[in-house]
């Protein structure tokens, strides 16, 4: 006759109850792992969750010349160099213009003398009751000076509806129009009284200080001008 098992044995996983004490839940032997990490992900060493990055940049905010920021503010000196610039180029402008119109002058004005015969009026006869026959470059240089002082006033008028008419220049017309002529004016006379004292002859006497006041005339006349012909454009056309 066989023999009965133990009811109160153990029954080797009975009811699905491991051997050696093992506590159902998945629960691992010991308790605690090793080291002390807490359950839950949470990191060793005490880091908190959601902490802020380091370095101080705020979330949200972009950073200094990111993308979507607020664009560099342009500085005074930056500014002024612009405008510095727009007024050099105005300049220059004027004085090309001036500068080429008084070497016309002085060209024509010797090639009408030199070829012109002795009986034209427009011949080196006229000049000889002053000494002056034969000096076809000094009379040239006279003659183109008078004329470009006579002539500065027209000129104004040309370049002020030029650049009443530019669209690539923002702002007034008069100012661009009174930069270019005065500078144009001061050039152009500047070169022609430079020749006449260069091919004057003897007995007569060129100085800077003598035609400097006739120079300031021509470039209060024409900046004068230059201005209200400008501004008559700007607000009445």
């Amino acid at each position: 006759m066989s023999e009965q098992p133990d009811d109160d044995g153990d029954q080797g996983g009975q009811d699905g109850q491991p051997t050696g004490g093992q506590p159902q839940g998945g629960q691992p032997r010991g308790g605690q792992p090793h080291g002390g990490q807490p359950q839950g992900g949470q990191p060793r060493g005490g880091q908190q969750q959601g902490r802020q990055p380091t370095g101080g940049q705020p979330q949200g905010q972009p950073a200094t010349g990111a993308a979507g920021g607020h664009p560099p503010r342009q500085t005074a000196s930056q500014t002024l160099g612009y405008e510095q610039q727009q007024l050099v180029e105005f300049a220059r402008f004027g004085a090309l213009l001036y500068g080429i119109t008084a070497l016309g002058l002085f060209v024509t004005q010797f090639l009408v003398l030199s070829l012109a015969g002795n009986q034209s009026t427009a011949g080196g006869a006229n000049f000889s009751g002053f000494g002056l026959a034969g000096e076809e470059l000094f009379v040239s240089a006279v003659s183109s000076y008078n004329l470009i002082l006579t002539l500065t006033p027209l000129i104004a008028v040309a370049i002020a509806f030029y650049y009443y008419r530019d669209t690539s220049v923002s702002g007034p017309s008069y100012t661009p129009a009174l930069v270019a002529t005065v500078a144009g004016t001061a050039l152009a006379t500047v070169v022609l009284l430079l020749f006449m004292t260069v091919f004057a002859p003897e007995g007569f006497d060129v100085s800077f200080g003598d035609e400097l006041t006739a120079i300031i005339g021509g470039l209060i006349g024409t900046a004068v001008t230059a201005g209200l012909v400008g501004y008559v454009f700007d607000e009445f056309l």
